[in-house]
């Protein structure tokens, strides 16, 4: 009877079972054994194991990846004959299984097993497109190493910001061109569309979509040692519209920077730098949301005696604009006074 239950797990190095009357393990495909070499292997019929659920393919690569192991010979033949039924499984079960990958020390091993068997083309294929594809001229790296690195360098607590880094520069694939002979990624975060797919066909929620794609779209954001006061409030604004906050933003920037094999990463002192330039950005009036203002659309309507309408949010707009220019107009009075000059 043990060995019936046993034969049915997926993997030699969970069909181990505590003996409690010998005092003993059994061990009938020598897990152990596997499990000190650092080997994952399908119990018994590797194919029978995957045709019963198709999830023990991604499951096999995850736990490589935690246990810093490889495939053996027969596992990994068997996930790549059988790969394509990867899109059979249910996009809940398949998201559960990256966020678990999340939390491993190098997720980027679990990604990479994904690659060599042929799973994450029908997982996440605009991560896969990225394979091989030329970093540029101010990277020492492929686009997908560089993704793998990013999301290596961000914290396990964080799921979804480490995936977001996995995933930051996926759009390079879709916006790659040409300038004075050298490749160029123009507008690559704003080419998210095949991205949200995928996190479509998983299931992410609403939110963490939202999350994600905030973070990618923000990630090329200017923050360096003489970006000016000005353009500091204009990126606090931007973080403020997409409600994304500015330690997570500033993490994969990090990131980003360290992921990059031909540049130096930040130093302490860049990092600190960067906080104080948010600091005093932060320290005087300045709104960084429209509804940061002094003034209300209320006080609009009641001063220049308008209905509500798309004239009321053009004017709250135009004020808002001032203010970044300039914190100290953002009292009541000088909006008062600026919304005047303007009618």
């Amino acid at each position: 009877f043990p060995f019936d239950d046993l034969a049915l797990r997926d993997f030699t190095i969970n069909a181990m079972a505590w003996d409690p009357v010998e005092a003993a393990i059994l061990d009938p495909f020598n897990g152990r054994t596997d499990l000190e070499n650092r080997v994952i292997r399908f119990t018994l019929d590797p194919d029978a194991r995957i045709l019963e659920d198709p999830l023990r393919m991604v499951r096999g690569c995850r736990f490589a990846a935690r246990f810093n192991a490889r495939l053996s010979a027969s596992a990994g033949k068997a996930i790549r004959h059988h790969a394509a039924r990867v899109k059979t499984i249910p996009g809940e079960r398949l998201r559960s299984e990256i966020i678990k990958a999340m939390a491993l020390s190098k997720p980027s091993l679990f990604f990479r097993h994904l690659k060599e068997t042929g799973l994450l083309a029908g997982i996440l294929p605009s991560l896969d497109r990225c394979y091989g594809l030329e970093g540029g001229p101010f990277h020492g790296e492929t686009v997908f190493d560089h993704c793998l690195l990013v999301g290596d360098a961000l914290p396990a607590r964080q799921p979804l910001l480490r995936l977001a880094g996995y995933l930051h520069d996926a759009g390079k694939i879709d916006s790659q061109g040409t300038k004075d002979g050298r490749i160029t990624f123009h507008g690559h975060e704003n080419r998210t569309r095949p991205l949200m797919s995928d996190l479509d066909r998983l299931r992410f929620s609403a939110e963490e979509k939202t999350y994600i794609l905030a973070l990618i779209k923000c990630h090329m954001r200017p923050l360096a040692e003489k970006t000016r006061p000005k353009s500091v409030r204009r990126l606090l604004a931007a973080l403020a519209a997409h409600r994304l906050d500015f330690h997570d933003f500033m993490r994969l920037r990090i990131a980003d920077k360290k992921g990059n094999l031909a540049k130096a990463p930040y130093t302490l002192a860049d990092i600190r730098d960067r906080l104080q330039k948010v600091r005093d950005a932060r320290a005087g009036r300045s709104a960084f949301h429209v509804d940061d203002l002094a003034v209300t659309g209320h006080d609009i309507m009641a001063v220049l005696k308008i209905p509500p309408g798309r004239e009321v949010g053009r004017i709250k707009q135009q004020l808002f604009e001032k203010v970044l220019d300039d914190p100290h107009l953002n009292t009541r009075d000088r909006l008062l006074d600026l919304m005047r000059e303007t009618v």
